[in-house]
């Protein structure tokens, strides 16, 4: 499981997914780019479902 988070830590393009100097993981979605980058490297895994956001939410909405 480590090291499907270390490949979301590696080929997030807005690097969301981190990893502090003492191991605890953590993800910020609000920067999220909707690329589904993660989605490829890690379905079945970490990320277990992908859905684009819904009407006024999202990249989309947050960048206009």
């Amino acid at each position: 499981y480590n090291e499907e988070f270390l490949k979301l830590v590696r080929v997030c393009p807005a690097a969301l997914y981190k990893i502090d100097e003492d191991g605890v993981k953590s993800f910020d979605y609000a920067g999220c780019l909707e690329c589904g980058t993660c989605r490829i490297a890690c379905e079945g895994t970490i990320v277990k479902k992908w859905v684009n956001p819904g009407p006024t939410m999202g990249i989309e909405y947050r960048c206009g």
